[in-house]
Parts: C-alpha cells; structure tokens; sequence
C-alpha cells in the first residue's frame, strides 16, 4: 500500500525534480492505525523545499478534493473515507488523513496480514504493538526518506515482521475480530429459541389431540 501512496505524492503537479532535490530527500511519514477489523486510519505527511510550497499552494491550496481523487484513483482496491486536511505553513507540511478499509488481510482464521511493500526497511519495535519502519530510496529520480508507524491494534498477539521473496516487509499478527463471539452467541441464542419455540408448540398439539 505504502507504494501507491508514494506514487500518488510524485504525481503532484507541484513536484518537480531538481539537482538540490538530490541532495535533500522528500520527507514523507505515513502513520497507520489499524483497528480490530482490519481497516486503517490513515495520516500521510509530506514535507516539501519552499518552491515546491509556492506551487502545491498555488495549485492545489486547501482544495482537499484533488488529493481525495488522486488517492482513490491509485488505491482501487480500498475504500477510502472521513478525509481530512491540514497544513504547517511555517513547516511547509501538509497532512491527509483519512480511513482505509481492509488493509489487514485476513491469513487464517484470526490470524491478519498487512504487505507494506517497501524494501529491506529498518524495522523497529517502539513499544507494545507500536513498530517504526524507515528506508530512503531513489523513486524516479528523487531521493525520497519514508518513516511509517504502525500502530496495532489493543490486544494483538504474536506480532511478526518477515520479508518476502522480493525483500518486502509483511506484518503479521493475531488479533480476534470485536464483537465475534457476541454474535456467535446471538446465533446460538437464536437457534435454541426457536428450537424451544417449535418444542413447545409440538407439546401443545399433542395436548390437544
């Protein structure tokens, strides 16, 4: 997911590369709070030299719209809600937020998935359930410094970080969906009430007959 939202930032219409961008990384932290289901509450934020600024403000300014259709037109496969815009004029950043529904897969049972799809990242565990991933990398010729916090979610068990066959980070985690066991209950409840309704409705026929 985490490239998606890389892409979507280089095809701003404010970026464009420069010898001095080669030198000094675009700096994105992209914050990942996951909740029991397997959804997302999002915050990507983007830090930029003060020429881009002057376009990104020219172009885009507090139109939250552009950047709403650009993050759906690149992540198809999520839907994507409650945006949310800020900025630090002073710092020249500005924060997306917004939720992203299934980011977790589901592995087996309660066991959860997430493919973060960056590259032999320096992980970190932060604290319980609270992990730190960077990298800096080339992306089309821009040096680009990428931090991600991902914040499981409370009651998350046997956290794992692993790599897959192309050197790519995956999370994986146990984490039971709230409200499971309610509804199993409310299901069991529901069949022995009508089990109980049909019995006592046979004994009554039989008492009349």
């Amino acid at each position: 997911m985490k490239k998606y939202i890389i892409l979507i930032i280089l095809s701003l219409p404010f970026l464009t590369i420069t010898a001095q961008q080669a030198i000094n990384p675009l700096k994105v932290n992209i914050i990942f709070r996951l909740d029991g289901y397997g959804n997302s509450n999002m915050e990507v934020s983007t830090k930029l030299n003060a020429a881009q600024w002057d376009i990104f403000k020219q172009k885009i300014g507090n139109n939250v719209a552009i950047l709403k259709r650009q993050m759906e037109r690149s992540l198809p496969t999520y839907f994507l809600t409650d945006f949310n815009y800020s900025e630090e004029s002073m710092e020249r950043i500005y924060t997306l937020k917004f939720k992203a529904l299934g980011v977790a897969k589901f592995k087996n049972k309660d066991r959860r998935i997430i493919e973060m799809d960056s590259r032999n990242p320096d992980v970190t565990q932060v604290s319980e359930g609270v992990y730190m991933m960077s990298s800096t990398y080339d992306q089309g010729g821009m040096l680009m410094q990428e931090t991600s916090k991902i914040i499981f979610p409370k009651g998350s068990k046997d956290i794992k970080v692993e790599s897959d066959s192309f050197g790519k980070a995956v999370f994986t985690y146990t984490c039971p969906t709230p409200g499971a066991n309610k509804s199993l209950y409310s299901v069991f409840a529901g069949v022995l009430l009508i089990i109980g309704s049909g019995s006592l409705f046979y004994r009554k026929r039989l008492k009349k007959s």
